[in-house]
């Protein structure tokens, strides 16, 4: 809870018997005394299997270095919330994880601390942090230190089989038989008719802004049209695989390693055609712990533990030189490299998720796409 208010004394002098006017000096009131300032740092960060990876391999080795308290706070909540809580004069958090496009809202609303990429730790041959992110990790407020994003997942078809290798594998029903199940909403489904079609990823969005690339997008679904199966929550995805009522599934690669290595002899991962999200730390311009929050940030940010942290959740560390420090997983002792979106092999032909186009396009494009479900 805030703390109250501070009170002003006044301090109250009796009238000496038989003094004169001159005699009596004026009384100041007593300096308005701050209340102490607690220790703790506040951080908001996201849930689940990421949160706890998080919190092992960067927050609880912070707060050991820097004998910080951390208070662990959640920054889960939707777009005009987060803002909200960014620009409170009081914000609940000193330092938050946060997706990328609110940091990049919030710092034209002026209400994060910039960012001084001389401040984040070098890499270890001496590459600066500036030249060791990968492209667009560094903005003026936010520095974005994992990636996610969508991938397709499929049922492994058995030894005598071919196994799929490629985003086009899905748009093939005849060599790769069975359904597919699509998220119900048009993002990411429409991005990848067009990844799967032969447009580059630097084209999809100029291409889904016009009425031929939009009409190409639809072509392409109609190929598998008759074969689609929706799921409304994440994990219908992979219930279906398990049930052998879909081939393939469009989900995200956090849990679909989740789901795969649990099963890796019936499911694998295809990262072609991926689209790619990114997460950023930001720090609110009225924190009272900047100085502190900063240093986390750049704890945070360091390669060694961006590695740490990907060794035990999939979430591609945003620095290259992190990549090659990533390691096993600790429990289930899986090497994690192949796993990261932002591997080299799979970074190069990624789809960066476009947050502006879809808050201009998506009333229409939203209304397209379920007049095309419906049969329209």
């Amino acid at each position: 809870p805030p703390a109250p208010a501070p009170t002003t004394a006044v301090e109250t002098v009796p009238k000496p018997v038989e003094a004169k006017p001159a005699e009596i000096k004026p009384v100041e009131p007593a300096k308005t005394v701050e209340p102490p300032k607690t220790r703790e740092l506040r951080v908001a960060i996201f849930s689940g299997a990421y949160r706890k990876a998080q919190e092992r391999a960067i927050l609880k080795p912070f707060e050991s270095k820097s004998g910080l308290p951390l208070v662990i706070l959640s920054s889960e909540m939707p777009r005009e919330k987060l803002l909200e809580a960014l620009k409170a004069e009081k914000p609940a958090w000193d330092v938050a994880d946060v997706p990328l496009p609110i940091a990049e809202a919030a710092c034209q609303k002026g209400l994060l601390v910039a960012i001084d990429p001389q401040k984040l730790a070098a890499a270890s041959d001496g590459k600066s942090a500036k030249d060791d992110f990968i492209e667009g990790a560094l903005t003026r407020c936010g520095v974005a230190s994992v990636a996610w994003s969508s991938v397709v997942v499929f049922e492994r078809p058995g030894a005598r089989k071919p196994e799929p290798k490629k985003l086009e594998d899905v748009f093939d029903v005849a060599k790769f038989p069975g359904n597919r199940a699509l998220p119900p909403g048009p993002h990411y489904v429409l991005e990848v008719a067009l990844l799967a079609d032969g447009v580059a990823p630097a084209e999809v969005y100029k291409q889904l802004g016009t009425e031929e690339g939009l009409a190409r997008a639809f072509k392409k679904l109609d190929q598998i049209k008759d074969h689609i199966v929706w799921w409304d929550k994440q994990q219908g995805a992979f219930e279906l695989l398990r049930a052998k009522r879909a081939t393939f599934a469009l989900a995200f690669n956090g849990r679909a390693f989740q789901e795969s290595a649990l099963s890796p002899r019936t499911l694998g991962v295809i990262y072609d055609g991926q689209v790619l999200r990114l997460n950023a730390w930001v720090v609110p311009k009225a924190s009272q712990r900047i100085k502190e929050a900063q240093e986390l940030v750049a704890f945070a940010t360091e390669p060694a533990r961006l590695a740490a942290q990907a060794s035990e959740f999939p979430y591609g560390p945003t620095r290259r030189s992190a990549i090659s420090l990533v390691g096993l997983h600790p429990a289930l002792k899986t090497d994690m490299k192949p796993h990261l979106p932002t591997a080299p092999e799979y970074l190069a032909g990624a789809l960066r998720f476009d947050t502006e186009f879809w808050a201009a396009n998506e009333a229409r494009l939203k209304e397209r796409f379920l007049a095309w479900r419906s049969g329209g």
